[in-house]
């Protein structure tokens, strides 16, 4: 199954994401840098910042660029948290996000 789905070379949909602990609830993000990092065939291809919409709520989101989506296929992508502390958390955290990038007609 995929997760997210856009075409090559598209800036939109905006990718947005709510993170939660394992209960449900809502990550704190106060004090936090957010980072998108997407692979296809075990390189990485996007390594970006995300911006914070409502820290409290857990809530987030990435603006694609046109470099981000110029080629098609499939990826994995998990949002990886840095807390003020220092300590890190990736998002999913029992999987990895499903991305694909289907080809455009121009």
């Amino acid at each position: 199954m995929v997760d997210f789905t856009l075409k090559r070379a598209s800036t939109r949909p905006i990718l947005m994401a709510r993170l939660m602990t394992g209960s449900g609830e809502p990550i704190d993000l106060t004090g936090a840098t957010v980072e998108l990092l997407m692979s296809r065939n075990g390189v990485l291809a996007v390594d970006a910042a995300c911006v914070i919409e409502d820290a409290p709520a857990g809530i987030v989101s990435y603006e694609w660029t046109a470099g981000n989506t110029i080629t098609r296929g499939f990826y994995l992508a998990e949002i990886k948290v840095t807390y003020s502390d220092g300590g890190v958390e990736k998002f999913p955290n029992n999987r990895h996000l499903k991305v694909h990038i289907h080809e455009d007609l121009g």
